[in-house]
């Protein structure tokens, strides 16, 4: 027997199309972001032009935050922090001032507020929130990442293995099985 192993959020919109014979609409189910034919960190913003997204965030204790630069130029992380309350300067994490090259990741660690696996997490320049993804982690030892790889603004946050500062990796379960479809519900 075949075994496929898919995240549940892509198993949600393949259901419906099983069902009336569509597909997902534009900008749905898996692979969206991705660039035309392009590597990581390339297709994003204006040519030339650096572009912070979040990519990965530790709720789990040890708690961390993970950026990528998916534009085409170095970006400078002077004023970038993280922050579970854009509005309270005491939850800022502030990310090492140094250029963060196209196609790289830069990894903080979180000490200044703690992450809970089920608030949002702003990433921050100067004041004004970049980018945003409310968590919502409920696997133990699982992150919060973009996917799948590469990855854009465009990609979809699930439950990912942590993989600190490397490419994100889906939170894969054992075993799971599809075995049946009721497309009619209680119509039989």
């Amino acid at each position: 027997m075949r075994r496929i192993l898919l995240p549940l959020l892509v198993v949600a919109s393949i259901i419906p199309a099983a069902c009336d014979g569509s597909t997902p609409a534009e900008g749905e189910g898996e692979g969206e972001g991705e660039g035309e034919g392009e590597g990581e960190g390339e297709g994003e913003g204006e040519p030339g032009a650096g572009r912070l997204i979040l990519s990965e965030i530790n709720c789990g204790g040890g708690d961390w935050v993970e950026i990528r630069n998916v534009g085409g130029a170095d970006v400078e992380l002077g004023d970038i922090t993280v922050s579970d309350d854009p509005t309270d300067t005491t939850h800022r994490e502030a990310f090492p001032n140094a250029p963060l090259p196209a196609g790289a990741a830069a990894v903080v660690d979180v000490a200044a507020f703690g992450i809970k696996c089920d608030e949002t997490v702003s990433l921050l320049k100067g004041s004004s929130v970049i980018d945003s993804t409310t968590v919502a982690v409920a696997v133990e030892g699982a992150t919060w990442a973009r996917l799948p790889e590469p990855i854009s603004s465009l990609s979809s946050f699930a439950e990912a293995f942590p993989t600190r500062g490397e490419r994100n990796a889906l939170f894969a379960v054992a075993d799971l099985r599809i075995n049946e479809v009721d497309c009619n519900g209680a119509e039989r």
